[in-house]
């Protein structure tokens, strides 16, 4: 067997020398905003959707965001040179309703255009207005506006002077009140000089002042009269002028929106507004150098709706929550009036008129974000709900935003098992998603794909300016794709998952100042690499061999095996043994974990111990253990526990325990199981193999020992150059196996006949 499986080991080997005779003659792709591999199919199912503009559509990933992002790259690529934006909407202040603007829609680009030209025309028309205001005509005008009331007044102050003089008085005037003096000879009485006078006098004086003093407050509301009627005929005047000067200036404004009905409305009611308001803007007109538009102007300008891009919207909802799915309302100051400036438009007018891709566990997860986004989908309206401390003045008026018409095809990414459970708990779901494709993550590791990479790569070291990546480079990437992403037979489709060695590489280089990257550089920055983060795994080692895990790479014990796990750093992980017991005792049958009842157990792994239930009750006619009760263990594991790749070890342990037959410890042993015997893949395969050779190594190699893993598993070996040779020379050994029953004569040193009558005793003795 080992001879064997050494061959297997080279046989599964691609021959990578092939791959560059088919990469010559293969026609240059083109990788530029690329970041999936062999997609081809997937991408000319989306197109043939996205084309028809008519269903909302469910992509089935591996639940990862870089797929998401992946569909939103692919949608860009398909859409941006041939997919115009078709219209857009603006807000529209409301002279008769203020608190509720209304909506227009436009072309792309109208609005913006239209928004352009009317601030063009405020600026003018206001220069107008200043330069009317400092015109000679105007200003002769209003002078001898002022200069009428004002002889009218003065001939009525004059003719009461006169009277006060007869009278013995000098009459003085105030902005508020007029005021008398006695005069005696001409000259002021003073105040010394009255009260020295006889009462008869005083009295005299007094009654001559109340009379005057009459006769002054009708000269005085006369007066207030007279200035009010110049203000009047003065605010007149200018509205005359403004009447003019808007009806003149807004012609050619009017002119080029003719087309649109409501735009002309909308004109006609700014004009009459800006008319009634004089008074609020003028003081601010005159006072104004340069020309600033004034805030009764600003006002009155449109807002848009959903952002101007004339482009095809492509809209990727990151934390699609209500708020920001639906805008908000942010006043800057909640002493003012909210206005169609306060509103900031949501990803839903972002994306109004094209894609909305979003997140399916993101936007189920956020309160409410799915019950709107339903809502708008079913009315075809984008609504504002009502968000207190977002629309909320000291005024204690509201802004009523309108609805808006709603078109959009969404688009959204999500597992498998999360579009059945939202499909039994929407009963909607599945109608409003009418189309569904699965976006693979991964692609069959054949020599199509292994071409596709390494065209990648070399594409990829050009547009960094080395003039070539040398071949056994391409060799060693290729084989490091393979060992840390192929999982299943299957090469990842993902380019950036090496993107970090790449750039390391190049960094390397520019150091070393190569115009090529060699392989050597590749090797060095590979062990860099996981020297950097493999510290924690260096460390496990070291632990390993100083006595503080418990674990043994030789001898036998009963009911003890190694099993084998990875643990997995996120950007680095590494395999290792851990030490699997299983201990018999008679009492209640049953079958315990320990994990298990500790809560350090994940649902996987517990339906992995229903498994071994089942495959002891089918094959050695146990299902209740008879009077004994299985205690499992991982021990010295503290953290949780999940998976089903240990379920092949604990059988052996249970099996090893129930018959007192010792097990090799020697040898590592990984893979799932079903209840008939028949071992399944696992993951990691790789790492539990090296990280297994590496503890060997630690205790010190015997020619014994070995892993037994899942023969399915043989199609993504790809291990370390190191633990080949340990193969090939028989130091090391790899047992790939299809059922439980295989794996008995390497472990127990007995056939599995003779280990069946060995356990039925066993049983039958206790």
């Amino acid at each position: 067997m080992k001879d064997r499986d050494t061959v297997s080991i080279r046989h599964l080997t691609p021959d990578y020398d092939k791959l560059k005779e088919s990469i010559a003659e293969k026609e240059e792709i083109e990788w530029e905003g690329c970041c999936w591999i062999g997609q081809e199919n997937f991408a000319a199912d989306l197109d043939t959707v996205l084309r028809g503009k008519k269903q909302h559509l469910y992509i089935i990933t591996d639940d990862n965001g870089k797929q998401t992002a992946g569909c939103r790259d692919l949608i860009e690529r398909m859409t941006k040179l041939d997919s115009p934006r078709t219209g857009e909407y603006w807000y529209l202040p409301n002279a008769s309703r203020p608190m509720e603007p209304t909506i227009v829609e436009l072309p792309v680009g109208e609005g913006k255009q239209w928004k352009q030209e009317l601030q063009q025309w405020q600026k003018e028309f206001i220069r107008l207005f200043q330069r009317q205001l400092d015109s000679a005509p105007y200003l002769l005008q209003e002078s001898q506006i002022k200069e009428k009331h004002k002889e009218k007044g003065e001939r009525e102050m004059d003719a009461l002077r006169q009277v006060a003089a007869k009278q013995g008085f000098e009459a003085y005037l105030t902005e508020k009140e007029m005021y008398f003096i006695p005069v005696v000879d001409g000259v002021k009485l003073q105040e010394e000089e009255y009260e020295a006078l006889g009462e008869k006098e005083k009295q005299e004086i007094l009654e001559k002042s109340n009379a005057l003093q009459v006769k002054a407050a009708a000269v005085l509301e006369l007066l207030r009269r007279c200035k009010a009627e110049t203000e009047e005929e003065l605010l007149s005047n200018r509205k005359m002028i403004v009447h003019i000067l808007l009806a003149d200036s807004m012609k050619k404004l009017d002119e080029s929106w003719s087309r649109y009905e409501k735009i002309l409305t909308y004109h006609q009611q700014m004009r009459e507004a800006l008319e009634d308001e004089l008074e609020i803007w003028l003081d601010e007109v005159l006072a104004v150098e340069p020309v600033k538009v004034p805030e009764s102007f600003q006002k009155w300008i449109p807002f848009a709706a959903t952002p101007g891009q004339e482009r095809f919207p492509i809209v990727w909802a990151c934390m699609p929550t209500v708020a920001r799915l639906m805008g908000r309302i942010a006043q800057k100051d909640p002493g003012t009036e909210p206005s169609i400036a306060d509103i900031q438009p949501g990803l839903l007018q972002e994306a109004n008129g094209g894609i909305l891709l979003v997140d399916a566990k993101e936007l189920f997860s956020s309160a409410g974000a799915w019950n709107y986004v339903k809502h708008c989908l079913e009315k075809r309206e984008i609504f504002h709900q009502d968000i207190k401390e977002d629309n909320y003045s000291l005024f204690g008026e509201r802004l009523h935003v309108p609805p808006i018409p709603f078109h959009v095809q969404l688009v959204c990414c999500g597992s498998f098992e999360l579009y059945q459970v939202l499909s039994k708990l929407d009963e909607d779901f599945a109608e409003i998603f009418a189309e569904v494709l699965y976006f693979p993550a991964r692609i069959p590791k054949n020599s199509e794909g292994l071409i596709q990479w390494a065209s990648y790569l070399k594409w990829h070291s050009r547009t960094r300016g080395f003039r070539e990546l040398e071949w056994d480079s391409v060799k060693i990437l290729l084989r490091h794709i393979q060992r840390r992403f192929a999982e299943g037979g299957e090469l990842p489709a993902y380019l950036g998952c090496i993107d970090s060695v790449l750039y390391e590489c190049y960094l390397d280089c520019e150091k070393q100042d190569q115009k090529t990257l060699p392989a050597d550089t590749v090797r060095r920055v590979l062990r860099q690499m996981d020297r950097r983060r493999g510290k924690i795994a260096e460390q496990f080692f070291q632990e390993t061999a100083s006595g503080k895990y418990l674990l043994e790479a030789s001898g036998e014990r009963v009911g003890t095996v190694n099993g084998l796990v990875v643990t997995d750093l996120g950007h680095f992980r590494f395999g290792k043994p851990v030490r699997i017991t299983a201990s018999v005792f008679q009492g209640k049958p049953s079958m315990i974990s320990l994990e298990e009842s500790a809560g350090l157990s994940g649902a996987i792994y517990n339906k992995g111990i229903g498994i071994l239930r089942g495959y002891l009750g089918w094959r050695y006619g146990c299902p209740d253990l008879g009077n004994w009760q299985v205690s499992l263990c991982f021990e010295q594991s503290y953290g949780l526990v999940e998976g089903d790749s240990a379920v092949l070890s604990q059988a052996y342990g249970i099996l090893s325990a129930l018959s007192k037959v010792p097990l090799n410890q020697g040898i590592g042993v990984t893979g799932s199981m079903d209840q008939f015997g028949r071992i399944q893949p696992v993951g990691g395969i790789n790492d539990k193999i090296e990280g297994f050779y590496q503890f060997c190594k630690t205790k010190g190699l015997q020619d014994c020992q070995g892993v037994i893993f899942p023969r399915h598993n043989l199609q993504d070996l790809c291990l370390e150059e190191e633990v080949v040779r340990a193969v090939e020379e028989e130091h090391f050994h790899l047992y790939p196996i299809d059922s439980l029953e295989e794996g008995i004569p390497l472990l127990m040193g007995m056939d599995e006949e003779r280990f069946g009558k060995r356990l039925k005793q066993a049983l039958h003795r206790h």
